[in-house]
């Protein structure tokens, strides 16, 4: 099974969907905490799935079992954050929710860099329970790497 991810920070529309559509994203699925409201509009989840599938004809769902908690969220040290992040997991089985996914879906969030955000630890936790997912981390080729300031 492949298993795309993407943040949508510094994303314009056009990136977004157009690395969506280049590797033939069916689902995408919204695995951010808050997604109701922002000042990216486009991003908010009404909004969202609305342009998914008038865009580019992918569905979209929300899970939220796949979401920090607000005391993890608010965390701001990276070094502190994955290991609680890791064991809230840990703690929801999210293994059993490899059934739910399908080739081709794609974990969302907001952080550019999957190596410090929660989808990453999400891809790599059920690639190593499930064994059979092969990760492709869809980044904006123009936007720079970059590390998350949480401190």
């Amino acid at each position: 099974m492949k298993l795309f991810t993407i943040g949508t920070e510094r994303k314009k529309p056009d990136i977004f969907f157009a690395l969506l559509e280049k590797n033939g994203v069916k689902r995408v699925v919204d695995i951010r905490l808050k997604n109701t409201r922002g000042m990216v509009t486009w991003l908010n989840k009404e909004e969202l799935k609305f342009f998914l599938a008038r865009v580019a004809n992918i569905d979209y769902v929300h899970e939220l079992r796949l979401a920090p908690t607000e005391d993890i969220l608010a965390m701001k040290d990276w070094t502190k954050y994955e290991p609680a992040f890791k064991a809230l997991i840990a703690s929801r089985h999210i293994e059993t929710l490899r059934g739910d996914l399908h080739d081709d879906d794609c974990l969302l969030c907001y952080e550019n860099d999957p190596a410090e955000c929660h989808r990453g630890l999400v891809a790599e936790y059920l690639k190593a329970k499930c064994g059979d997912i092969d990760i492709v981390h869809l980044q904006n080729p123009d936007v720079a790497r970059h590390r998350r300031s949480r401190q």
